[in-house]
């Protein structure tokens, strides 16, 4: 493709990935965001969640658990974690070593768009089965797996250095969240609604993208995504040490991994607007 061609598909592609987004939040963080539906019971307010196990008191949420079973909880969420993105990198650093397969993936460009539908899919289903074994981990398995395609088409469009750039960013920036967060003595106050908010501006922002294709709000996209996905690693952290129940390890596990994964692709942006300004 003609070097104009290939940067507004690349863009565009992008855009439509964070498009998407929208719903992956929607089916995950959304009744997270929303916090609580309040009904009335008996002549007492309480607290029912769509998704995720945790009352307004947090009496069963891990925090109020024994130590044994908070930190056998956070292993296996932060081990689960650890295999999607090992994963997750290895997929994406085949689309770099394998020359066929980025044609392949150049060629076939209605396959990304399969991938984000299955990804789409797949996720639902993960939550209404993310308590049964194994039914949790196969689901999670193949969401990793088209998760971790759709970003490979992604990457596979920028250079090798800015991608590597930004992998090593976003590791230190995880890292940086993942120890103010869990070593804070006190719990981090972050509006679930507001976050829902901004996600929705993101995603009109995304939409004129599509359409408009201007570098300059390319790189407010990349920076205002960035700064929301890091808000939101913060956030779904906070929920897994303090509201989470010990059973729904499956949920902190994607919410986290999809945190990291659009910001990952958040910098992405950043980095190629500001290589490509030089």
């Amino acid at each position: 493709l003609p070097e104009n061609e290939s940067l507004e598909h690349r863009n565009f592609t992008v855009d439509l990935r964070f498009a998407s987004t929208y719903v992956d939040y929607c089916i995950t963080d959304e009744p997270f965001l929303v916090e609580c539906v309040v009904k009335m019971e008996d002549g007492a307010a309480s607290t029912t969640i769509l998704l995720g196990d945790f009352d307004d008191n947090h009496e069963k949420s891990v925090h109020k658990a024994d130590e044994s079973i908070r930190r056998g909880f956070l292993r296996k969420v932060l081990g689960l974690l650890a295999v999607q993105l090992t994963f997750t990198a290895t997929v994406d650093a085949c689309f770099f070593y394998f020359p066929g397969l980025s044609a392949l993936v150049r060629n076939w460009e209605w396959m990304f768009n399969v991938g984000v539908v299955v990804s789409i899919i797949l996720l639902i289903a993960m939550h209404a089965y993310r308590r049964r074994y194994p039914h949790n981990f196969v689901l999670m398995f193949f969401w990793t797996l088209s998760q971790a395609y759709t970003t490979g088409c992604i990457v596979s469009m920028y250079e090798a250095p800015v991608v590597m750039e930004t992998f090593f960013l976003t590791a230190c920036a995880v890292v940086g969240l993942f120890v103010f967060t869990l070593q804070s003595r006190y719990a981090v106050s972050i509006r679930g609604s507001c976050l829902f908010v901004l996600l929705c501006i993101l995603l009109v922002g995304n939409i004129v993208q599509l359409f408009l294709q201007l570098a300059s709000l390319e790189l407010i996209l990349g920076l205002a995504g960035a700064a929301l996905f890091s808000l939101f690693i913060v956030y779904d952290l906070n929920l897994l040490m303090h509201k989470l129940s010990a059973e729904e390890y499956i949920v902190a596990t994607i919410n986290l991994y999809l945190d990291i994964l659009n910001l990952f692709v958040s910098l992405l942006r950043i980095m190629q607007q500001l290589r490509s300004s030089q």
